[in-house]
């Protein structure tokens, strides 16, 4: 076969992961869902290590679909791209909705860059476990882990825009 993968390399990309773990942190880089087993769930920061050191570079597709109620779906393709030959070593698929318990707000808009973001993340993660043989080490989404920074951004963001508006009404007045 043509493109078949010599075992030498398999085994060189799963040290390779395993050598990057290492120096992973639990709570940003991974987490462990309580009550679903002692398999990490590789974050965002842990996937951009992985991408890091296999030279790699995330190339992001999205499509928005926008649903009643003023919510939207953002559904995003990452292909993963070697930074030195420029080829395309593999993909991975994430979605995300203001529709989510976790999103939901009175005012869906406000929401629309954090969803986006989700989905890219979950995008992304999806690629490097299924492109990198990392599997084995991670999961993805079993339950979603939301670490102290995730909720901190989402408050942030949330309070940012809360007082942008506030700014803007007090202007005009």
């Amino acid at each position: 076969m043509k493109n078949e993968i010599e075992t030498k390399s398999v085994v060189a990309t799963v040290n390779k992961v395993q050598n990057v773990y290492s120096i992973m942190k639990k709570g940003s880089d991974y987490g462990v869902v309580p009550g679903c087993g002692n398999k990490p769930v590789l974050m965002k920061s842990g996937a951009e290590k992985l991408l890091l050191a296999f030279g790699l570079y995330a190339q992001v597709e999205t499509a928005k679909t926008d649903l009643e109620g003023n919510n939207r779906e953002y559904d995003v393709k990452v292909s993963l791209i070697s930074r030195k030959t420029g080829e395309k070593v593999g993909e991975g698929v994430g979605l995300a909705t203001t529709l989510e318990k976790k999103f939901k707000r009175d005012n869906p808009p406000d929401m629309f860059n954090t969803v986006l973001k989700m989905a890219k993340k979950r995008a992304m993660v999806d690629a490097c476990l299924s492109s990198l043989a990392a599997s084995s080490l991670f999961t993805q989404d079993v339950i979603e882990v939301e670490t102290e920074a995730e909720d901190f951004d989402l408050v942030a963001e949330e309070e940012a825009l809360k007082a942008y508006n506030e700014n803007k009404n007090t202007e005009g007045k």
